[in-house]
């Protein structure tokens, strides 16, 4: 991917270590009914769900997701694209906010680094968030 020298030094400056990495990617696994290439939302009882999110309305919708499951956006987050769009990043929401015109690729998903919350953009842009 092609991204502006800005956005590259964001995510030279917050791409995590591969150990980071496999924590966050393994968290996932445990704590969510996943298959090899989805996680499956219609087996979580609680949750929070957006439909149709497109990416003008990404930022605020994420935001207000965010703040329903009880995270700010000055959380720390992991940030992983299933496609590999981008490497996995940790950094504050915000900060991801500043470059979400940039890093808007679909199936990401977001773990808190408390390991307590999980959003979800998924292929079809609806966004889904639980508390773990």
């Amino acid at each position: 991917m092609i991204f502006s020298k800005k956005c590259d030094g964001y995510i030279s400056a917050h791409s995590c270590t591969e150990s980071e990495e496999r924590c966050a990617l393994d968290f996932i696994r445990k704590a969510l009914p996943v298959s090899s290439s989805a996680i499956d939302w219609k087996r979580i009882v609680n949750k929070e769900e957006v439909n149709d999110v497109d990416r003008a309305h990404l930022a605020d919708e994420l935001t207000g997701i965010a703040n329903s499951m009880g995270a700010m956006v000055n959380d720390v987050f992991y940030v992983i694209n299933v496609d590999d769009a981008f490497p996995v990043l940790k950094t504050r929401l915000l900060e991801w906010l500043r470059f979400s015109g940039e890093l808007d690729f679909v199936d990401t998903i977001f773990v808190s680094e408390s390991k307590r919350v999980i959003i979800h953009w998924d292929f079809y842009k609806n966004l889904h968030a639980t508390i773990v």
